[in-house]
């Protein structure tokens, strides 16, 4: 079971701001809603590092220049997972994307682990553990949210760093490793991530490799063994969850809100 602390206030969020950019490398997820709205409405930020889990709420803490600032931040680096939705969201409502970038999605794909692979399969894969299904229809915007409701959301964070990890162990014996990384700074700027078949070839034909052997190699990443594939995202419905393969892309700043009551004391 994840540890993690709730952050409501604008003097805790600065606090842990400094800690995270001490530590050099944070995990990092969104929660937001899409349901019925124009605009995605951001419900919580979740963050991991320095052995530490935080979860933000953003509504309530207004003041987000902090968590700006470490997103910035470029000796700090950040890890997600299908990072897309998260990246528009975040530059929606910090003004800032996250960078440099690490996306183990788009890192599982060259590791040759198969292309979108939802963030529940891949810690199923590398770790050997289960996450739990539910809660992927959480309202992020409700308060309070449930104790279990909290560690669901810590520990979409929590497996990250090893993940991370291992992939890039992987990806550094096959000489991908700069490639993974290519293409998520792609991301982090708000270019769409290719096609698996299109980034081969640009990442095989640049190095001299042969492009025959590239599409074979992109067609078996896209063909990932039974059972991971990963379920229609959850999050183009509506509300978070672990099973995304992707998420919708925000369109404009949401609207400001008031502050939100403190959920129930965390577990």
């Amino acid at each position: 079971m994840a540890d993690y602390r709730w952050i409501d206030r604008a003097e805790d969020l600065v606090a842990a701001a400094e800690g995270w950019r001490a530590a050099g490398e944070i995990a990092v997820d969104t929660e937001f809603v899409f349901e019925r709205t124009f605009r995605p409405q951001l419900g919580l930020i979740q963050v991991a590092g320095g052995g530490d889990i935080a979860l933000v709420d953003p509504r309530a803490v207004g003041d987000l220049a902090p968590l700006a600032a470490v997103l910035r931040d470029a000796a700090t680096r950040k890890l997600l997972h299908a990072a897309s939705g998260d990246v528009a969201v975040l530059r929606l409502a910090t003004g800032e994307v996250p960078a440099p970038l690490l996306d183990t999605q788009v890192a599982a794909a060259f590791a040759g682990l198969g292309a979108g692979l939802s963030y529940a399969a891949l810690v199923r894969e590398l770790l050997a553990i289960d996450l739990p299904k539910h809660e992927t229809r959480t309202d992020w915007l409700r308060r309070p949210l449930s104790a279990e409701q909290l560690r669901y959301a810590a520990e979409d964070v929590l497996h990250l760093p090893p993940v991370a990890a291992e992939l890039e162990r992987r990806l550094a014996a096959l000489g991908r490793l700069d490639w993974a990384l290519e293409e998520s700074a792609r991301l982090a700027i708000g270019e769409e991530s290719p096609a698996p078949d299109e980034a081969w070839r640009r990442h095989a034909g640049r190095d001299g490799g042969d492009r025959t052997r590239a599409g074979g190699r992109a067609r078996a990443a896209r063909s990932a063994p039974a059972g991971r594939a990963p379920a229609a995202s959850s999050r183009a419905a509506g509300t978070g969850g672990r099973g995304r393969a992707a998420r919708p892309r925000a369109r404009a700043r949401p609207p400001a809100a008031g502050r939100c009551a403190a959920p129930a004391a965390a577990g």
